[in-house]
């Protein structure tokens, strides 16, 4: 075994592998990688015999006793070559294979870019432009559930004020007897309770962020419903005691109801009362057949009798049934698409009064407005991948065996029917096996509650089954190198991501491992795989086009053109690094004073700029872990420090602040970091939520520069920078009816602001060529990032943003609370150091 000790030593990284005693609320790391020689090696031998496809059952065993037991030997033998810390990358090996280029879209089809101005809330019904809100009685920072239930109170309360129509404010009015039941009637945290919380986003569907120290709207879910009525009572229903208190409630506040209607009745003549009498329809209505004698308790003013009768246990059974009739009729109302229209069509009124400054002490509000088409615009580009026949895996869940065949034809249909529109690439269904090769306990995981941290014995099949499934995506990376032809993978899975609670919470991680390892993996979910086995040929035409580009992932290069941007005459190539930080370890969450300690993922992307053209592709990745206990800092710094030539530039990207980026700290950490710094660029990354987009911004590219952009943080009262910033609005997917609904789009995208220190990037001649630069990098880096062919941006997908799922391994009768997110990390460090034998295949 090679020499596998780190730079230097960190105690609390080792507090796992060496068993030392931790206080219950510490978070700790060094699960898969630590710096100790003898935990590693025996983490090794486990990897070995997974590559070597030994029994899974006895492998999860060994790898059981590995965590429980620091005493435990592994047996066999361990292969580590620290000098193979190298990220395989599958386009390096085609990179003198001819290519094949397909357009993105459409030939000579651009994103044109406009400025912005903040504008007058006069403009706003007139003007192309964008809307921002601010809920001013909510205090920014942590989004917490407690206070997106009062905001979500709040826009309750506002719809039944401001609107004019009777039905909407019938059903507000509603909403509020039931929000009343749930906050009163269930402890008085209901938003603790997830089913509760869940049900009232249904009933006011607007989501929420924090902007720089507010509290502002991000979005407004007024489309589509991803579950379904008889889907949200099944989950409500689960927990039957609350659902019994619900209901209760409920029943209780229709009592008072129908108290009120009797109080009304008592006011009636006697002629009134006998009409009433035998108007058997509105007796049922509102009496819920209570019988005539009632009505004489009503006449003497017997209120408690009354009262008694309500309750007694027959007319109590009708009050329950008629309670939960009402509770259901009122989520069909709110899942009928109709009435989401007319709340669309209320709440755009009600976005242009509360810019306008109609309710100045609930929500403010500002409008960005389109101050002019500037003369520059970007193209979407053209793909260029090997052109090379693809061998394809196919794993896919039990479900789907019996439609394999037919789902594999209509796959080679739709390869020679739309092949024209991909490069006329050829795809070879190599072979098709369960996804239990791939992802051993796969069904165990699905069942799984990861609403709460997992059990000892769940996590230990998690992590197991995310290592194995690394350890196949590292051989199959080395398959594409020996074999020098490119192969990929589809996973056909169960999940509906169109709905609620059919969606892997788990998926997130495993992504991540494939992504790592560049491997080609493209996953399908039952309703692709369903339209591919329907195959209607135009909308199989869209599908197959968006999974070819997934499914390149990093083989593919894009090429793109670009007019009207102030560059230098000379060939320009900027290196754009992605830092991504893993979730915090080494800290007591009952301390207010620890600093969390973090693992680093780098993503590095080329973008060649020359006359008008640029070319974008994945460069390299590195895994930096915390506290000097990996070899790739310092590969990382020679790296950079290789490349200061002329003509070169950095741009270095964070989810957090730049005094945390270990980027920068490694910068400084040269010796070379005065030259480093002249050819840097370091960038703060966050987004802001868009409230309402008019139809006609939609189409376009926005940039927002400096000075307007703290105007409009100024407005809103954002906290005060001196940093300058440039913010992008990127142009919206291209308007096909299956992203729209009554010519609007489901979902809007956020306003993407990049904070820097020192000079600001303002449309002036002495910034110009450095503001452009930054811009077009920028542009082209979201091109690449998007993975579909309609859409020309994405955000940038940086994993602090991720919730990290949490997990608790007991090792010696000392259990240790432990991040997923930052465990993994260690994990695909780990596996990138292990050689893989040449004759392995992924798919025997």
């Amino acid at each position: 075994m090679g020499e596998i000790r780190g730079l230097e030593s960190f105690d609390c990284i080792s507090y796992f592998s060496k068993n030392e005693k931790v206080g219950p609320d510490l978070i700790l790391a060094g699960l898969f990688w630590s710096g100790d020689d003898s935990y590693a090696e025996k983490l090794s031998k486990i990897i070995s015999k997974i590559r070597e496809k030994q029994d899974v059952n006895k492998i999860f065993e060994e790898f059981k006793n590995f965590l429980r037991n620091p005493q435990f030997n592994v047996g066999g033998n361990a292969l580590y070559d620290r000098k193979s810390v190298i990220f395989n990358k599958p386009r390096e090996i085609f990179k003198n294979t001819e290519h094949s280029n397909f357009h993105r879209f459409r030939e000579n089809e651009f994103v044109h870019l406009s400025s912005t101005k903040v504008g007058k809330s006069s403009d706003v019904s007139k003007k192309s432009g964008l809307a921002f809100l601010k809920f001013v009685k909510i205090e920014g920072g942590e989004v917490t559930k407690e206070k997106v239930w009062k905001a979500r109170r709040q826009i309750m309360e506002l719809y039944k004020t401001m609107t004019k129509n009777q039905k909407i404010k019938d059903y507000f009015s509603k909403v509020e007897v039931i929000e009343k039941v749930m906050r009163e009637g269930l402890g008085g945290e209901s938003y603790k309770l997830p089913a509760y919380y869940k049900l009232f986003g249904y009933l006011v569907p607007f989501d929420f962020a924090n902007f720089e120290g507010i509290f502002v709207l991000s979005r407004a879910r007024l489309f589509e419903r991803k579950k379904t009525v008889e889907e949200l009572l099944k989950e409500l229903k689960k927990e039957e005691g609350k659902w019994n208190d619900f209901l209760f409630g409920l029943e209780e506040k229709l009592i008072e109801e129908l108290l009120e209607e009797l109080k009304k009745l008592s006011n009636l003549e006697e002629e009134a009362l006998e009409d009433l009498r035998e108007d058997e329809d509105k007796l049922k209505e509102f009496l819920l057949n209570l019988n005539g004698e009632v009505l004489e308790k009503l006449k003497q003013g017997r209120w408690k009798d009354i009262l008694s009768d309500l309750k007694d246990s027959e007319l109590r059974e009708k009050i329950s049934k008629k309670a939960e009739e009402e509770f259901i009729n009122l989520l069909n109302q709110a899942f009928d698409k109709e009435f989401l229209k007319e709340l669309r069509k209320e709440w755009k009124n009600m976005t242009k009064e509360f810019i306008k400054g109609s309710y100045p002490d609930l929500i403010s509000g500002v409008f960005l407005e389109r101050s002019g088409t500037e003369k520059a615009k970007i193209s979407y580009g053209t793909f260029s991948v090997p052109n090379k026949d693809i061998d394809l895996f196919i794993f896919y869940e039990n479900e789907f065996a019996n439609g394999l065949k037919n789902f594999e034809k209509n796959l080679k249909n739709a390869n020679t029917d739309f092949g024209r529109y991909t490069g006329n690439i050829k795809i070879n269904i190599e072979k098709n096996m369960p996804i239990e090769r791939l992802i051993p306990f796969l069904e165990d995981l699905k069942k799984m509650d990861f609403s709460k941290p997992l059990k000892k014995e769940d996590a230990e099949k998690l992590l197991f089954s995310l290592l194995y499934f690394a350890v196949r995506m590292k051989n199959f990376v080395e398959n594409i190198r020996k074999d020098k032809k490119p192969q990929a993978i589809l996973l056909l899975l169960s999940a509906d991501v169109r709905k609620d609670g059919e969606s892997y919470p788990f998926w997130d991680y495993f992504r991540a491992v494939y992504d790592f390892f560049s491997v080609p993996v493209q996953t399908l979910n039952r309703p692709t795989i369903e339209a591919f086995l329907k195959y209607n040929k135009k909308e199989i035409q869209y599908i197959y086009k968006n999974l070819f580009i997934s499914l390149m992932k990093d083989l593919k290069m894009l090429n793109l053109e670009y007019e009207g941007f102030e560059l230098s005459e000379e060939d320009i190539t900027v290196y754009a690094v992605l830092e991504k930080p893993s979730s915090g370890f080494c800290y007591d969450r009952s301390s207010m004073e620890d600093k969390p300690k973090k693992h680093y993922l780098l993503e590095v992307y080329r973008i060649d700029l020359k006359k008008g053209k640029a070319k974008v592709g994945l460069e390299d990745k590195f895994i930096l872990l915390y506290g000097g206990v990996d070899t790739d800092t310092d590969r990382f710094r020679n790296w950079i420090e290789e490349r200061l030539y002329n003509n070169i530039g950095f741009c270095f990207i964070t989810a957090g602040k730049m005094e945390d980026s270990y980027v920068r700290q490694i910068v400084k950490s040269s010796e070379r970091s005065s030259e480093i710094e002249k050819k840097s660029i370091f960038v703060e990354y966050r987004e802001l939520p868009v409230a309402y987009m008019s139809e006609k911004a939609q189409k376009e590219c926005f940039v927002i520069y400096s000075d307007e952009f703290n105007e409009l943080k100024n407005k809103l009262g954002a906290e005060n920078s001196k940093k300058v910033s440039l913010a992008i609005k990127p142009a919206d997917v291209k308007s096909e009816d299956k992203f729209m609904l009554d010519n609007e789009l489901f979902y809007h995208s956020a306003v993407q602001i990049f904070t820097t220190e020192g000079q600001g990037w303002e449309p002036t001649a002495l910034y110009a060529i450095k503001k452009d630069l930054f811009l077009i990098t920028l542009l082209a880096l979201s091109q690449y990032e998007s993975e579909s062919f309609q859409t020309p941006y994405s955000k940038l997908n940086l994993w602090e943003k991720k919730k990290s799922i949490q997990i608790v391994i007991n090792r010696n009768h000392q259990d240790y609370k432990i991040s997923l997110n930052t465990v993994l990390y260690e994990m695909l460090y780990l596996i990138s150091k292990i050689p893989v034998k040449s004759h392995e295949n992924t798919g025997s």
